[in-house]
């Protein structure tokens, strides 16, 4: 097969051919080897992405959808957003590796947070550190 041909159109070359093949669970083999790409690492990498990628990686699970491979459509950014608050969940525990990265928690009781992180919030210089998972989830969670 051709070097060029990116990793999404092979899987969908592959994905015809097991439907050609008579297989009838596509979307297990579409939630194997596709999504599980995109979801690997999808917290450190999904706010970097230009629009021009946002699009790309858009687009390919309504392919895969109205082909029929997948009995739902898989949406980025609800994968995007599961994924950043389970890691940020687990990273607010005292034995995560990541604890680590966290600013320090407020011990001010000036009102009451409903809901959210106890974490100071930090201030930042430039566009770039604030996409950066840790500061991205600071003030989206707050």
């Amino acid at each position: 097969m051709n070097c060029r041909v990116p990793y999404f159109q092979q899987l969908f070359y592959l994905l015809k051919v097991l439907r050609e093949q008579g297989l009838r669970q596509l979307h297990i083999v579409f939630l194997a080897l596709i999504v599980s790409r995109l979801r690997y690492a999808l917290p450190s990498w999904s706010s970097f992405l230009s629009r021009e990628q946002i699009g790309q990686i858009k687009a390919f699970p309504k392919r895969i959808y109205r082909c029929g491979f997948s009995c739902e459509l898989i949406q980025l950014e609800t994968l995007t957003s599961t994924a950043d608050k389970k890691l940020f969940a687990k990273m607010c525990g005292q034995v995560h590796c990541l604890h680590s990265l966290l600013p320090p928690a407020t011990n001010y009781s000036l009102r009451h947070r409903p809901k959210g992180h106890s974490f100071e919030l930090p201030r930042y210089n430039y566009d770039l550190s604030r996409q950066s998972f840790v500061l991205r989830c600071l003030y989206e969670f707050k």
